[in-house]
C-alpha cells in the first residue's frame, strides 16, 4: 500500500510533495503494518483520491498538534536523567511525577536544564491504573508519550518527524481512540514486549489494571492498537531492578487480584506466572486456567476449530506449551506446538519448543542407552573379556565418553577419557578431546 501511495504523489495538486514522501517513508519504517488495517483506507477511493482526501485536513491538524511526555518515577536517581533527556526533545511539555523517592531522584530532575518539565509529587498507591489515570489527566497534549523512569528511547527520530507521523495518524484515525505500541527491549537482548505508550488523548481513554495497566476506550469502538517500530530499552526488566523493587511478589499479588476482578479477561492470565498459584496446592491450576481461555469448548480436544481467536491466543498457547514441557508431557506438548505452528507460522517460539522437546526425548533415549551400556560393561567377566575380545575396555569407554558428552556430562566424560590409555582408542576421541578442554 505504501508503494501505491508513493506512485500517485506526482499527480497530487499539492505543493508539499517532498513532505508527503518523507511522512510515508517514516510511516513505512515505523508503522509497517498500518495500511494492513481495514479502518485505515476507504475502499471506495483510489490511492490518489485517498491521499487528496487526507491532505485536505492534514495541514491544519499537523500544525496544531501538541505532544506531551509523561514519566512517573520513584527512587531512580541514576536512571532518571537519561530517561528525561531521551524524551524531552520529542515533546512540547514533559510531566514528571515523583511518587515518594527517598534518594536523590528529585534533585537529579531539578538539575536538568529545560523549561518543558512540569514537576509534581504524589503519594504512591499500589494500583498502577489509578496512578496512571491521575497523572495522565494532567497532560495537555493531543498525544501523550509515556516513558518509564528506567527507559530510554533508542530510535533516532526527530520532533518534526514524530509530529508529522502523529498528524497523519490523527487524520487516518478520526473519531477513534488510538494507541501506538512501542518495542520495549530487555537490556542487552533481542527480546521485547509491545506496551501501549503513545496515546491519542481523549476523554474516553482510561487505564485499567492494578498492574500492567492498559489504556481502553469507553466508546462502543475498542481502542485501536497500532504496532510501531519506535523502541526503548527497559532497564526495569533487569534482574537487579526486579529484585530492588520486589516486583515479582508485588506484581503476582496484583495480577491475581485482576484475575478475580476480570475472570473472563485472558490478559491477566497471560501476564501471570505459574508459581503465583502454588499456594492453591494444585500443580495444574495455571495450566487449566490457560486452557479455559484458549478453548472455545473445554470438553473438546484442543484443535484449530476449538480456540478463541483473541489477541491473547498466541501468548496463552505459548505458556500452555511451557507448562507441558515443565512437567515433561512431551506427547501433549508436541500436539500443542503443532497447533501453534499452524496458527502462527512466523513465530520462532513454537519452532524452538518443538526441537527442544525432541532434544529432551533424544536425551532420555540416550540416557537409557547409556544405562544399558553401563550395565553390559559391568556384566563383563573380568577374567575372560580381554582374551575373548583381544583388546581392553578402553574401546567401550569410547562410546561412553561420546554419550556423556551428548548428555552434557562433561566432568564425568573427562574422567573416563583420562582413564583411557590405548592410543588407538584415544585417536577415536580427537574431536571429543576439544570439547573436554584436555591438552596433549
Amino acid at each position: 500500500m505504501y508503494l501505491k501511495l508513493k506512485e500517485v504523489i506526482p499527480f497530487l495538486e499539492n505543493n508539499n510533495r517532498e513532505d508527503i514522501i518523507e511522512i510515508l517513508d517514516t510511516m513505512e519504517s515505523l508503522l509497517p503494518l498500518f495500511f494492513e488495517e481495514p479502518f485505515a483506507v476507504d475502499k471506495k477511493l483510489n490511492e490518489q483520491q485517498f491521499l487528496e482526501n487526507i491532505l485536505e485536513n492534514y495541514d491544519n491538524i499537523q500544525s496544531n498538534i501538541k505532544i506531551s511526555g509523561l514519566i512517573m518515577v520513584r527512587n531512580q536517581e541514576v536512571k532518571i536523567k537519561a530517561a528525561i533527556n531521551s524524551l524531552k526533545e520529542l515533546v512540547d511539555e514533559l510531566v514528571v511525577v515523583d511518587t515518594g523517592s527517598t534518594d536523590n531522584t528529585i534533585s537529579s530532575i531539578r538539575e536538568i536544564d529545560t523549561d518543558k518539565i512540569k514537576f509534581y509529587e504524589y503519594e504512591w498507591e499500589e494500583n498502577f491504573s489509578f496512578m496512571r489515570n491521575k497523572i495522565f489527566s494532567m497532560t495537555t497534549g493531543d498525544w501523550v508519550i509515556i516513558l518509564d523512569s528506567d527507559e530510554v528511547f533508542t530510535n533516532k527520530i526527530s520532533y518534526k518527524v514524530l509530529k508529522n507521523l502523529l498528524g497523519f495518524v490523527t487524520v487516518l484515525t478520526e473519531n477513534r481512540d488510538v494507541s501506538l505500541q512501542i518495542q520495549a527491549f530487555y537490556p542487552n537482548s533481542s527480546r521485547f514486549i509491545l506496551p501501549d505508550r503513545i496515546i491519542k488523548k481523549s476523554n474516553t481513554v482510561k487505564f485499567y489494571g492494578k498492574v500492567h495497566e492498559e489504556p481502553r476506550s469507553t466508546t462502543a469502538n475498542p481502542l485501536k492498537r497500532i504496532q510501531s517500530r519506535i523502541s526503548v530499552v527497559n532497564a526495569g526488566a533487569s534482574k537487579e531492578e526486579v529484585k530492588r523493587f520486589n516486583k515479582e511478589s508485588r506484581y503476582a499479588k496484583l495480577t491475581k487480584e485482576m484475575i478475580a476482578e476480570e475472570p473472563n479477561n485472558p490478559r491477566w492470565v497471560v501476564l501471570s506466572k505459574p508459581d503465583a498459584f502454588e499456594d492453591l496446592g494444585d500443580k495444574k491450576y495455571y495450566e487449566n486456567l490457560l486452557l479455559q481461555h484458549i478453548k472455545v469448548n473445554k470438553d473438546k480436544p484442543l484443535s484449530k476449530k476449538n480456540v478463541n481467536n483473541t489477541i491473547y491466543l498466541k501468548p496463552l498457547l505459548d505458556r500452555y506449551v511451557l507448562c507441558l514441557m515443565n512437567r515433561s508431557d512431551s506427547v501433549v506438548a508436541l500436539k500443542a506446538i503443532k497447533l501453534g505452528k499452524e496458527l502462527f507460522p512466523n513465530n520462532i517460539n513454537f519452532i524452538m519448543y518443538e526441537y527442544a522437546v525432541k532434544k529432551i526425548n533424544i536425551d532420555i533415549e540416550m540416557k537409557c542407552l547409556l544405562d544399558n551400556l553401563l550395565f553390559d560393561f559391568d556384566s563383563l567377566d573380568q577374567k575372560k573379556y580381554v582374551l575373548e575380545s583381544q583388546k581392553n575396555d578402553d574401546f567401550l569407554k569410547i562410546i561412553i565418553v561420546k554419550m556423556l558428552i551428548s548428555l552434557g556430562n562433561y566432568e564425568k566424560a573427562a574422567k573416563i577419557f583420562n582413564s583411557i590409555s590405548d592410543p588407538y582408542a584415544l585417536e577415536s576421541l580427537t574431536k571429543e578431546k576439544k570439547y573436554l578442554n584436555i591438552e596433549g
